[in-house]
């Protein structure tokens, strides 16, 4: 069947056979890494998988389709690839597709109304000749709008269409002012995708393949690279986020990115996890250890428990006051529970022996400390 022609800039009604899922669509970069030769269903269960298309599939199949907002779509060979409105395609061709929803394991009804399959033949785009046409609206939608992306895919829009135009006069100013974010929110996340491609490009990580967990993170590199001691580890110029060129990190330090990428994802290869359980005060309590030489060291040989590689770096003193401080509250604790104890057994007093010990051990360091 011959690709319907359409003229630009204006909605038109189409089939859903003639528009295929854009590959490098912002919200399936959570899961692989996919490029314009990836099958069709995989994409569209990429999209089940992260984009939660449920409730979607639900309103449509008890209402209908809506053509209300048209799809974004730009030519690409024998068919229209869709820039804007993937999440409602993969949706129309999981009803629509015979044997597709259970391909991607995804519960669609037996049985629709002839009103709702009638719906479903004909949806409306409109076209565009080029991705650039498009990003500006996308972007806004995307970023502020009512269907937000996460962080990654922000930072995967905002640096593609930086990267494709810079050389024409975009900034990071253009960029923020079309997607209505703040400057310094765009800069970070695009300044971190600078060092995940670096990374990638340099073949020392890839956080599609490389990292442990099933989740990324993004807010934790970009976090990271804002503080003063993961900058000073990798070497970053101080005006590396504003210049934004490519490979920001030093050559003779690309170890260390990679370093701090397993410390903060994980790395399948070794099996090793990721340090951080939660972003406060992991973040910071990892950038200790990155820039004192002996729990570094520790942390390169294999150790993976932050508190025991922290307890070797960062200020002794603060450690000391977080010690007490914990020390304080259990001890508060045990003395509210005493309160109503009329006898020990012998298990608690081997614990209360150890602890005196300890406690007599500690009085010494002091009198030794204080003269």
């Amino acid at each position: 069947m011959p690709l319907t022609v359409l003229k630009p800039f204006k909605t038109e009604m189409i089939s859903p056979d003639e528009l295929i899922l854009d590959a490098k669509n912002p919200r399936l970069y959570n899961g692989k890494n996919f490029n314009d030769n990836a099958d069709p269903h995989e994409l569209v269960k990429a999209l089940s998988d992260t984009a939660d298309l449920e409730e979607l599939i639900k309103s449509i199949s008890e209402n209908g389709y809506m053509s209300i907002e048209p799809l974004i779509v730009m030519k690409k060979g024998d068919k229209y690839v869709v820039l804007e409105g993937n999440r409602r395609l993969a949706a129309v061709k999981l009803l629509t597709e015979p044997g597709l929803a259970q391909k991607c394991r995804v519960v669609v009804p037996k049985e629709l109304d002839a009103h709702v399959i009638d719906s479903l033949k004909e949806v409306a785009v409109y076209l565009v000749n080029n991705e650039s046409e498009a990003r500006s609206f996308i972007g806004f939608k995307h970023v502020n709008g009512p269907h937000k992306w996460d962080s990654f895919a922000k930072a995967q829009f905002a640096y593609k269409w930086f990267v494709n135009e810079r050389d024409n006069g975009l900034t990071i100013d253009h960029i923020t002012k079309k997607l209505g974010d703040s400057n310094n929110t765009v800069r970070s996340i695009v300044s971190a995708m600078f060092v995940l491609e670096q990374a990638k490009n340099q073949e020392i990580y890839d956080i599609h393949t490389d990292r442990m967990s099933p989740k990324f993170s993004f807010s934790h590199l970009y976090t990271a690279l804002n503080r003063t001691e993961y900058k000073d580890f990798l070497g970053l110029d101080r005006d590396w986020n504003v210049t934004l060129k490519v490979n920001p990190v030093p050559m003779r330090n690309i170890e260390k990115l990679k370093d701090v990428l397993i410390g903060l994802y994980g790395y399948k290869k070794d099996k090793r996890a990721s340090l951080i359980s939660s972003q406060n005060p992991d973040l910071k309590y990892f950038g200790e250890v990155l820039a004192n030489e002996a729990s570094y060291e520790a942390f390169k040989s294999g150790v993976e428990n932050l508190s025991e590689l922290y307890k070797q770096a960062g200020d002794p003193l603060q450690h000391i006051k977080d010690a007490f401080l914990e020390i304080n509250k259990q001890l508060d604790t045990i003395s509210s529970v005493l309160d109503r104890t009329e006898s020990l057994d012998d298990n608690t007093r081997n614990y209360i022996d150890q602890f005196k010990k300890k406690v007599s051990k500690v009085q010494f360091q002091l009198q030794s400390i204080e003269g």
